[in-house]
């Protein structure tokens, strides 16, 4: 993200403002029967917290695409957060995985609260104020522990299924409105 954050930006800030253009709402629409929402657009950020690429850069990821909706002039309470958390069979990633789940969860509640958001200038991302989360919502999944490859890839699917089942079937008003507390 660090070496690649403009391009990466630039194409978000294209696809963003694809998914919200009225055209494209209007297609949308057409193709799947249901009716077009010019609301913001809901954004998932999915990302593995277990190591590598997702738990690295999953918050920032998060800060950017809120920032984006802010500058083509969306409110950004769509975006959610989907930490996927899985373990594999050998005892030594089993560990690891846990380290970098719970020190993505740690840095992910020290920038929601007091402490706020640094920033990353190498990506160009700004500051943000004490008790701004990267996500309106943030999801943990645990996609399960001691999983071979035929198993992650079952977890996996059901996660997938849970996206396009919100994105593009009926189920998505049913999911928006659990996500609705039922208090503040």
């Amino acid at each position: 993200m660090v070496d690649h954050s403009r391009q990466l930006f630039e194409r978000l800030r294209g696809a963003l403002a694809q998914i919200a253009d009225p055209q494209s709402l209007a297609i949308s629409a057409g193709a799947t029967g249901l009716e077009a929402d010019d609301r913001a657009p809901r954004v998932f950020v999915v990302a593995s917290i277990s190591g590598g690429t997702g738990s690295g850069m999953a918050l920032d990821l998060g800060y950017a695409v809120r920032g984006l909706l802010a500058e083509l002039g969306y409110a950004d309470e769509g975006v959610y957060g989907i930490l996927a958390h899985s373990t594999g069979r050998h005892p030594n990633e089993k560990k690891l995985a846990a380290a970098n789940a719970c020190a993505c969860l740690n840095e992910l509640g020290r920038y929601a609260g007091p402490g706020g958001y640094p920033g990353d200038p190498a990506c160009g991302l700004p500051a943000r104020k004490q008790n701004t989360a990267p996500f309106h919502e943030t999801y943990v999944v645990p996609l399960g522990e001691d999983l071979d490859a035929r198993e992650f890839e079952a977890a996996t699917a059901l996660l997938a299924e849970y996206l396009y089942l919100n994105t593009v079937t009926t189920a998505g008003a049913f999911f928006d409105k659990c996500r609705c507390p039922a208090q503040p």
